[in-house]
């Protein structure tokens, strides 16, 4: 521990005995000058830390030794007691003057002289302790990567490090430069930009501004943030700039990056949807002209013909269908339902569409569904139903002797209760070819298949095994195969699902046409059942011709036109009760066509009401529905278009009691929503939009409005002013209006104890949600 050092100057060597009997015990080590001239002299050897100045000496007085030390910058800071036996107020008066820091009178008081020299001691304690203090702090600012800028609340600047000089090209302040002889912040010499920040931040100083600023051609991101005392008042601001220039031209890379990936996807989806269009187009002028040969009188060898056409366009089909689903999983934008399945149903329905060709090769089709599964499962059916109709295929394809077995069991535990989250194990076993080692590693890869000779045998396109698997991974199971050459193969997939006590509706039926069906001819009385003006706009001769032919096959006498400029004379001069609209048609095609009949109806014709829109389209991409009932369409088929299929869509629309009253889908979605919302978030992030509509979608509805039909079955008023409340913010944030303002009407009934309206307010809750749902998916869809 070092000791205090204190130097007494005084010329009688008396009065530094008496000094030196009153502080012997106090652990101080004193020394002794007899003049001014030796005390400064000795300075540095001494190197006090208090000093104790006699005022009368000769040559050279107190006053004048006092004024030369202070004049030291080295000891400036080391405090100095005058020691006098002068009493009058002007002698005292001169010694503060001359930089004394306090002083005694004599005849010394040892209680007194004690006391001062301790205090003395302390305040020069503690002024070292802040002397080093700003000293790190100084080397930490000189440091920092970053410039920093301190400014008390007067606006004086009370420091700024290399850093900053360096960005804003100022001198640095030194060391000893005193805070009162800095610039004011109004006159410094830092860029207009600079100054401004720091000006601005003034008006608000509670809050913490941060923002981004651009200087000789380099990014600063800035932050500010106040100091105040212990007790809450304000001492001043600091401001930190940090030099973001790599990150953001980093930033601007990745998006240049990701708009070119994005470009480069766009291409390939618009190549797609093209080469679907153009080969889909012929197929369906096939296939719909085979349906219709088949329907009229043919001799044995004929139907044989017929068939094998018919046959080897599907198989086409086949392959360009695998090759769009593939293409929408590879791009991940393929959605999934999650809806009531029958379980049982589901494996017998797969058995029965493959038992014809089972049986024409004389094997045996047969399934097995564990006794302790339950009957129903949440999960995508459809493709659930292709990946079991995939695997079957495969297996019945690749078997020629012996059987082909469908099973489905619990995964883990054989203990089911509804509603208990649980595993299932599906597995397709054959007595087929087999695999080896090596062809069993080329599984699922895409456009890849066991061997030559079996590509030659089997054909295919290789993709049915990749497809299975994304389906799989996407639903989040797992999928394998085991396999020996000659003994056959299983193939297994596990699916996490749900159990459910609702009954699924009626699935509809698998778009893939059995090879060895016979035709059967519609029905010639559907025109007279349901006696309908259809207008058909469809630029394609061949495909005229199918559906005209189809058309007149059920009795009906359409109108053919060629584009939707046509289409749109057409409706100016006739009535009509269905259009059927091609959607790529030169001039003006199915989705132009269709929104300008929507908007434009009242200047189309003096009817109340306008006819059913129904797109055909022979582009069968993922968004293609969607993209048509935007446009105004009514009801959407993929083509080739099948009897089934068309007289299903006239059935269903045919029958409805009136048509489509005039409302433009326009009007009513600025009505419902709000679509300014979402673009104003996304002025904050452009990511942030789409995890809100996930979270709401997600997790927050499914949640809350299970509460909330829990909560009015409850009669629980406070619940439900929570829940509507809660629900109703976020509705308004991503643009929902409507559904938001029902909430509110939940909300205030729950507050004031009036639930006789909720049962209702809930229903038209129902009603509405599947338009929000839809509303934010397309915007997901569009921003994907």
């Amino acid at each position: 521990m070092n000791l205090a050092s204190v130097l007494i100057i005084d010329d009688e060597a008396d009065n530094f005995d008496v000094i030196e009997t009153i502080l012997n015990n106090q652990d101080y080590q004193l020394h002794y000058a007899a003049s001014g001239k030796d005390a400064i002299a000795y300075l540095d050897t001494f190197q006090p830390d208090l000093i104790l100045l006699d005022v009368m000496m000769p040559v050279m007085d107190g006053i004048e030794v006092c004024k030369s030390i202070k004049a030291l910058p080295k000891w400036q800071a080391v405090p100095i007691i005058m020691v006098t036996a002068l009493n009058s107020k002007e002698d005292l008066a001169r010694c503060l003057n001359a930089g004394a820091n306090d002083f005694i009178s004599k005849p010394l008081n040892s209680l007194e002289f004690r006391a001062r020299v301790a205090s003395m001691l302390r305040i020069k304690e503690q002024h070292d302790r802040l002397e080093r203090a700003n000293a790190l702090i100084h080397a930490q600012l000189e440091a920092s990567l970053e410039g920093i800028i301190a400014v008390d609340e007067q606006g004086r600047l009370v420091a700024y490090n290399q850093k900053m000089c360096e960005i804003c090209d100022v001198k640095n302040i030194t060391t000893t430069t005193q805070t009162q002889e800095l610039p004011l912040l109004q006159i410094a010499s830092f860029p207009p930009e600079i100054a401004q920040i720091l000006e601005e931040t003034y008006d608000e100083p509670e809050q913490v501004t941060h923002g981004e600023i651009v200087l000789n051609e380099l990014t600063y991101e800035y932050f500010s943030s106040s100091v105040t005392s212990p007790n809450g008042q304000f001492w001043g601001f600091v401001w930190r700039f940090r030099d973001i220039t790599d990150r953001k031209n980093y930033e601007i890379n990745l998006q240049e990056s990701k708009e070119v990936a994005e470009s480069a996807l766009r291409v390939k989806s618009d190549f797609l949807a093209m080469m679907s269009h153009e080969i889909r187009t012929p197929i369906n002028g096939v296939i719909g002209m085979t349906e219709l040969l088949a329907t009229t009188s043919l001799d044995q060898e004929q139907n044989k013909f017929v068939q094998s056409i018919q046959t080897s366009g599907e198989i086409l089909l086949t392959v360009i269908n695998d090759i769009l689903d593939f293409s929408k999983l590879e791009s991940q934008k393929l959605l999934f339902e999650n809806l009531p399945i029958d379980l049982h149903g589901m494996i017998a329905d797969t058995c029965a569409l493959l038992s014809q060709q089972a049986e024409s090769k004389g094997i045996e089709l047969k399934y097995q569904v564990d006794a302790k599964l339950p009957a129903y499962i949440l999960g995508d059916p459809i493709r659930l139903r292709q990946i079991l109709l995939n695997l079957a295929n495969n297996a019945v394809k690749f078997t020629h002797t012996g059987a082909v077995q469908l099973s489905v069991s619990p995964s883990l535990s054989p203990q089911v209760e509804l509603e208990e989250e649980l595993t299932l194990l599906f597995e397709v076993q054959d007595s087929g070819i087999g695999l080896s080692p090596e062809q069993i590693q080329k599984l699922f890869q895409p456009f890849t298949q066991a061997s030559i000779a079996t590509a030659r045998q089997y054909g295919g396109t290789g993709l049915g095994l990749a497809i299975c698997q994304k389906l799989v991974q996407m639903m989040g199971g797992h999928i394998w195969a085991e396999s020996y050459l000659g003994k056959g193969s299983t193939f297994s997939f596990t699916l996490p699902v749900s159990a459910t006590n609702e009954r699924p509706h009626a699935m509809p039926p698998y778009e893939k046409r059995s090879m060895l069906r016979k035709a059967q001819p519609p029905s010639i009385e559907l025109a007279t059942q349901l006696p309908l003006n259809i207008l058909v706009a469809e630029d394609n001769l061949i495909n005229q011709e199918m559906v005209l032919a189809m058309l007149s096959k059920m009795g009906y006498a359409p109108t053919i036109v060629n584009d939707g400029l046509e289409a749109i004379d057409a409706l100016k001069n006739h009535a009509f009760d269905i259009v059927f609209l091609d959607v790529q048609m030169p001039r003006l095609n199915g989705l132009e066509t269709a929104t300008y009949i929507v908007k434009e109806w009242s200047k189309l014709s003096t009817s109340p009401s306008r006819p059913t829109l129904i797109a055909m389209t022979a582009s069968a991409m993922q968004g293609d529905r969607e993209m048509c009932l935007d446009a105004g369409m009514d009801d959407y088929i993929s083509k080739p278009v099948s009897f089934d299929t068309l007289q299903r869509i006239i059935e269903r629309w045919g029958n409805s009691s009136t048509e489509i009253e005039i409302q433009s889908s326009t009007d009513e979605m600025l009505t419902d929503f709000d679509s300014n919302a979402l673009r104003e978030i996304e002025k904050v992030s452009l990511t942030l939009p789409k995890r809100m509509v996930n979270l709401f979608l997600n997790e927050e509805c499914p949640v809350l409005l299970t509460k909330l039909h829990q909560a009015v079955l409850d009669q629980d008023a406070s619940q439900i002013e929570y829940v509507a409340h809660t629900l109703k913010g976020s509705s308004r944030m991503i643009g929902a209006k409507a559904f938001a303002e029902i909430l509110f009407k939940l909300e205030v009934a729950g507050r004031n104890q009036q639930l006789e309206g909720c049962d209702r307010l809930v229903l038209e809750i129902d009603q509405s949600y599947p338009l929000v749902v839809a509303y934010l998916e397309d915007y997901l869809d569009k921003n994907s």
